[in-house]
């Protein structure tokens, strides 16, 4: 295989050559095709490389933004951010990758690898799918995790992770996979002539895999678990990871001083509390539905709508959404809630957006809405008869016309 290698992506021999330097071989458009490339065109949930083209100009250089990369018709294409008019095929040229975006997701992809072994291996989970940013994963698996699974599953990772392991690219011919290798991998087979295994050394962990990865897992860093919903998985790694744990124990410090309470303890009575913000809420939706339910009793005449104004600082934009279902037909509702929120209300031919709109004609209020209800942020120093004057006037000309 090793008399084959030229033939082979330069990205899969060379991962941390950052910058190359080659001859167009096609122009399409703004998609070039190079005699060789250090660009990986994307693929297994790895996105593509992006970076720079230079090259010479009589006396001066200058350059292209590469702004993806693809594979199509057995070649590799280098799309531009516009029509290369200087250039032409036999050109030299020096490529430059985003070196920065490049060795994160190269880092992620590793990690991945990684994160995907020790689930199967503790959890009997499979990873179905994955895919990258800079810095971060998002894997789906076949089952669905608890915190509890994923934290202890991340404390062997990281453990791995420092144990200063290596990891390996192996090519081989489909033949001598067959023979050598199909038994021993982790995930899908592969059917190509040419087959890409990674392998961490550590752990035995054998993957066929394209895209492309670090030499040794102490790149990685650490990885920290973000989010899990069900069988999805968000993960950060390395100094990312890092800086969002900080932040989250700075959350967690705050909260143990309002509430002088931690750990277990801390949980409890965040709980208890929430438990008891549900239960008043429940019991302010009951009583808002009430008072819409007979709302007609307290209203004015607007033309031919029914119009009243409430008054209700306490009251937040969930809690007024939830009882609007008991307004009756042909009234319109402002009503003042927390944090000067003014909420229009509307269950008439005028709509509750369009008066908005109106509104913000003369008056630069931030807000908006749909034709049963909507909303506008007043200022403090701005008083609320003043506004309801504006809006009864408006509601007079919509019926008028």
């Amino acid at each position: 295989m090793n008399d084959n290698l030229a033939e082979l992506p330069l990205y899969w021999q060379a991962q941390y050559q950052s910058t190359l330097i080659t001859k167009i071989t096609e122009i399409k458009g703004n998609n070039i095709s190079f005699k060789q490339t250090i660009f990986y065109p994307g693929g297994g949930g790895q996105p593509c490389d992006e970076g720079l083209l230079e090259f010479r100009k009589g006396e001066s250089s200058e350059e292209f933004k590469i702004i993806s990369t693809y594979k199509e018709d057995g070649k590799i294409w280098h799309k531009l951010d516009h029509e290369g008019i200087y250039l032409s095929p036999g050109q030299q040229v020096l490529l430059k990758l985003n070196w920065e975006k490049r060795y994160s997701l190269m880092r992620a992809h590793t990690a991945q690898h990684l994160f995907s072994h020790f689930i199967k291996k503790k959890l009997d989970c499979e990873t179905l799918k994955a895919n990258f940013e800079p810095f971060v994963i998002d894997i789906e698996v076949n089952k669905d995790l608890s915190v509890e699974d994923v934290l202890e599953v991340l404390s062997d990772v990281n453990l791995t992770i420092s144990e200063n392991s290596k990891v390996n690219s192996i090519i081989v011919s489909q033949e001598e996979y067959q023979k050598k290798y199909r038994h021993k991998i982790r995930g899908k087979d592969s059917k190509e002539t040419i087959v890409r295994l990674i392998e961490i050394e550590k752990i035995n962990d054998l993957v066929c895999c394209g895209g492309i990865h670090i030499d040794n897992l102490l790149e990685i860093q650490g990885i920290v678990l973000q989010e899990i919903k069900h069988n999805k998985i968000k993960l950060l790694i390395g100094e990312h990871g890092l800086f969002y744990a900080n932040k989250q124990r700075d959350f967690i410090i705050q909260l143990e001083k309002i509430t002088t309470k931690k750990d277990d303890k801390l949980i409890n009575v965040i709980k208890n509390r929430f438990e008891d913000y549900i239960r008043v809420n429940d019991a302010l939706v009951e009583t808002l539905s009430l008072i819409f339910k007979n709302i007609k009793q307290d209203t004015e005449m607007v033309k031919e709508l029914n119009y009243v104004s409430l008054q209700l600082p306490n009251l937040n934009r969930e809690t007024i959404i939830n009882s609007i279902k008991t307004v009756p037909p042909s009234v319109f509702i402002t009503l003042l809630g927390h944090n000067n929120i003014l909420y229009l209300i509307s269950t008439s031919d005028v709509s509750s957006a369009d008066v908005v709109k109106k509104l913000q004609e003369t008056n630069s209020y931030k807000g908006g809405g749909n034709q049963k209800f909507a909303q506008i942020k007043l200022e403090e120093t701005e008083k609320i008869e003043e506004v309801e004057k504006k809006i009864k006037q408006i509601i007079d000309n919509m019926q008028s016309n």
